[in-house]
């Protein structure tokens, strides 16, 4: 068996780490679907074993379909319900961005979207007011009810909590187990990425991986694939779209052209939508008097459309809804508005009889205070006292690999 390299997603399968993953040993030889014969080099010790060469082929389909989708901006969940592989699987997900399942597969999340729709937003409503102390005003018995009500939510659509539709794909970890998400997806002609263990059809799947499903190294060998693939379809270098530019005299056409001759079709796609792309998003407290709604600007429609940039925005609201920023950041606080202040502080520190030599100290330490209180990057996370919002911002900036900016926001309140 050779090393084999991906022509599209580029990746590097060793047929030696997956031999050390375990990605070749299936079950007993009494445990076999007909289908998955074609894929097996033959039984050892009373055990089948993969053919990694036809194993590679499959996980190379598999990834450059993965890559296809995401670059699309289109939305694939993981699924992955056994017990031995559920914090792998939310891990995952979390890493790469992407929607996943670890609990047990719902019926109807597919096929009944709308009403699991319904149970999401509740959650996030719960979610929201619990943040908010919106549920300090209940007895202490009542809000231990709410905690494990949201604690049982959150096992059941934390991973999904930001699917606004059903997904464009979903990969299944084992098809036995949860078939019913198969038969799902199948019914409304989503594709279906699967790993078929010996005793799996693996014709269930559009694009099945012949693999061990059982042992977590295995699952976590292809994962880490999934996931550089994932993380590689939006991480074009923002260093090529600069220099792209600058050779170009600012032309975006021109600079388009060069990418084009790079070969950097991503890259094309991201400075055509350079401070361009974003989302307004929009949020109502539940008791329907205090409304937000924030610009915020990316610089692809993927990364707009991914769930942690809504997420990011979703944060953004709960904040400026509690604690009502005055600006985005402290330059964009208004000249005449720090004079203001001032004039105030001075007034107050002259009639406290402090010493004059110490007022003006005392007075670059209030306005200090007053940029920091009033402005939305430098105030406390309402969620997470030890941060600031700028934290928040950073760590999803190092996430999703693209600038992020607010361009405006605005509270009202009636």
């Amino acid at each position: 068996m050779t090393e084999t390299k991906a022509k599209k997603s580029e990746i590097k399968l060793v047929p030696e780490e997956m031999m050390e993953a375990g990605l070749h040993f299936g079950h007993k030889t009494s445990k076999i679907h007909p289908k998955i014969k074609p894929y097996l080099y033959g039984a050892r010790n009373g055990v089948y074993i993969f053919d990694l060469d036809k194993t590679s082929e499959k996980i190379q389909e598999a990834l450059d379909f993965i890559k296809d989708i995401i670059s699309q901006g289109k939305t694939m969940v993981l699924i992955g319900t056994k017990v031995q592989i559920k914090g792998l699987t939310g891990e995952i997900g979390k890493e790469a961005g992407i929607p996943y399942i670890n609990d047990r597969w719902l019926g109807g999340t597919i096929t009944n979207f709308g009403m699991i729709k319904k149970r999401i937003d509740y959650f996030k409503e719960l979610e929201d007011k619990r943040k908010s102390g919106e549920l300090s005003k209940y007895t202490k018995k009542e809000r231990a009810k709410f905690d494990r009500e949201i604690e049982a939510l959150e096992m059941k659509f934390g991973g999904i909590k930001n699917l606004t539709n059903t997904p464009d794909a979903i990969f299944v970890l084992d098809m036995k187990k949860d078939l019913l998400a198969v038969k799902e997806a199948k019914l409304k002609g989503i594709p279906v990425i699967g790993l078929a263990d010996t005793n799996i059809d693996p014709t269930l799947a559009d694009y099945p991986i012949p693999a061990n499903d059982d042992a977590i190294s295995s699952v976590r060998f292809i994962l880490e694939k999934v996931k550089e693939v994932v993380l590689k379809a939006n991480a074009v270098s923002l260093g090529e779209c600069s220099k792209a530019l600058d050779e170009s005299g600012g032309d975006i056409d021109k600079a388009k052209d060069i990418l084009r001759k790079m070969g950097r079709s991503l890259a094309e796609k991201r400075i055509e939508k350079e401070a361009k792309s974003g989302i307004v998003y929009s949020y109502l407290h539940s008791n329907g008097k205090v409304g937000v709604m924030i610009e915020l600007r990316c610089e692809s429609d993927f990364v707009a459309n991914s769930p942690d940039f809504k997420n990011l925005a979703h944060e953004l609201c709960l904040q400026i809804a509690a604690m009502k920023p005055k600006f985005a950041y402290p330059e964009d606080i208004i000249e005449e508005d720090l004079a203001k202040e001032k004039e105030i502080y001075e007034e107050q520190l002259k009639e406290s009889g402090k010493p004059a030599d110490m007022i003006p100290k005392i007075m670059e330490g209030k306005i200090e205070k007053y940029k920091e209180e009033n402005s939305l990057v430098t105030q406390a996370w309402v969620k997470d006292n030890s941060k600031i919002i700028k934290d928040l911002f950073d760590e999803t900036v190092a996430k999703l690999g693209e600038k992020i900016k607010i361009a405006k926001f605005v509270r009202y309140e009636i």
